[in-house]
């Protein structure tokens, strides 16, 4: 029976001392002169500049067949391949559309060489309707003309098989 008693008298006693109120915080003395915590804080620096990783595991290649430079917007996977490509082909109809392709991979983090190869026209199937004035018969044939709005620029990135030291 003591130990009962002395049990639930603990237990009120740890109750009561633990409802009384917390200690009052110090005073702030607001007129004392401000002391500097941190001397050195980071600057935060937005670049656009791409972080090569220490591991790049190949062979791979990312081929983009309708390259548009700042008219269009890539993934990181683009990012990834043109920071960590070992060749760099650029296939296009106009030797000075590959200039400023090889500009542009140059000022977005490309460090590969750049090949530039001058790609055939491509043939697009084309439909047309003949009819005859005469008889006024009519019929649809296929024809192929060269591509004059395809796109200009494709780029292949290339990774090869890293060596084995």
């Amino acid at each position: 029976m003591k130990k009962i008693v002395f049990s639930i008298s603990t237990v009120v006693v740890l109750a009561l001392g633990g409802c009384s109120s917390p200690p009052q915080p110090a005073a702030v003395d607001f007129d004392q002169k401000p002391e500097v915590v941190n001397v050195n804080l980071p600057r935060l620096v937005v670049t656009n500049e791409v972080i090569k990783s220490a591991q790049v595991n190949g062979p791979w290649s990312l081929t983009l067949a309708d390259f548009q430079g700042d008219q269009r917007s890539y993934n990181t996977d683009f990012y990834y391949a043109l920071a960590h490509a070992d060749l760099i082909e650029v296939d296009t109809l106009n030797l000075g559309d590959a200039e400023r392709t090889r500009q542009w991979l140059l000022q977005h983090g490309a460090t590969a060489p750049i090949q530039a190869k001058r790609k055939a026209k491509p043939v697009q199937p084309i439909s047309r309707t003949w009819k005859h004035e005469t008889t006024g018969s009519s019929f649809t044939y296929l024809a192929t003309r060269l591509c004059t709005d395809c796109e200009n620029v494709a780029i292949t990135l290339h990774k090869f098989a890293e060596v084995p030291k």
